[in-house]
């Protein structure tokens, strides 16, 4: 077999964009240096996270679905209380639109991000794929406080994390804008009151 070990085929992202603006071509093959070891990749493909939005229709929800779409989501879901909702979120740029009762049949996401709480909240936990992220950004729905067990989220290597839009804005005022603040007061857990 003759074989040219100086170039590899590559991937390059040249660009900011969705999967459009990779290239494939070549490249030089890079060299371990001193305590580096070089590895083989026999197969190699990129996943665009697929993301699913509570309150779709909502303050922060109406958003999160297009910020998602620019920044190169392979699929968006979002979800709503009542089926009188669904057009208005699907104005928003969502792939789909669910009832917010219906997530068990919506699939595996990468994503979830939660502002409603209550059953949504363990039915998202459910609903992550293996390496997926909740991230909890308010209970609108005033429920109770739904735990994540940390030896369920090991085992199924799920992560979750909060996000307080209002605290975020306090503390950081510079990088939260002063825009930002009052969307967080809700009902006084940080997120957006109604759950779209």
């Amino acid at each position: 077999m003759n074989r040219d070990d100086t170039q590899m085929k590559a991937v390059t992202i040249p660009e900011f964009g969705d999967a459009g603006v990779l290239r494939v071509g070549t490249a030089p093959t890079p060299a371990p240096g001193p305590r580096q070891v070089a590895i083989d990749v026999a197969y190699a493909g990129a996943n665009f996270a697929s993301v699913l939005v509570h309150a779709a229709v909502g303050g922060v929800g109406s958003q999160l679905g297009q910020a998602a779409r620019l920044l190169g989501a392979g699929r968006v879901v979002g979800t709503v209380g009542s089926a009188a909702r669904i057009d208005t979120a699907k104005g928003f740029g969502y792939d789909e639109v669910i009832l917010r009762d219906r997530l068990a049949d919506a699939g595996q996401f990468d994503i979830v991000v939660d502002m409603v709480g209550g059953p949504a909240r363990r039915a998202s936990l459910d609903r992550l794929a293996s390496m997926g992220r909740l991230v909890i950004m308010g209970n609108a729905s005033g429920a109770e406080d739904v735990g994540a067990p940390a030896n369920e989220l090991w085992f199924s290597n799920k992560t979750v994390s909060g996000f307080n839009l209002a605290a975020f804005a306090a503390a950081h005022p510079r990088r939260g804008g002063p825009g930002a603040a009052p969307c967080g007061g809700g009902h006084g857990q940080g997120g957006a009151a109604g759950t779209g």
